[in-house]
């Protein structure tokens, strides 16, 4: 485990049985929903989930510096 408390705490938050099995269900979902989909819908997917890591990673970073 990390130093950091706060790492620690993460890794622990998701390293449950439940939430491994809720993530690969939405993995299986998204991986079926993309071979289904066009080069367009597939790139404007992975931009928003580029956006959502980036906010995500700025939610953190912001918690911690306040």
């Amino acid at each position: 485990m990390p130093e950091r408390f706060y790492l620690a705490e993460w890794i622990t938050l998701h390293a449950v049985p439940e939430f491994k099995d809720f993530v690969e269900w939405m993995r299986a979902e998204f991986d079926r929903e993309a071979a289904a989909a066009d080069a367009a819908a597939r790139a404007r997917a992975e931009a928003a989930f580029t956006d959502a890591l980036a906010l995500e990673a700025r939610f953190f970073a912001a918690a911690y510096e306040a």
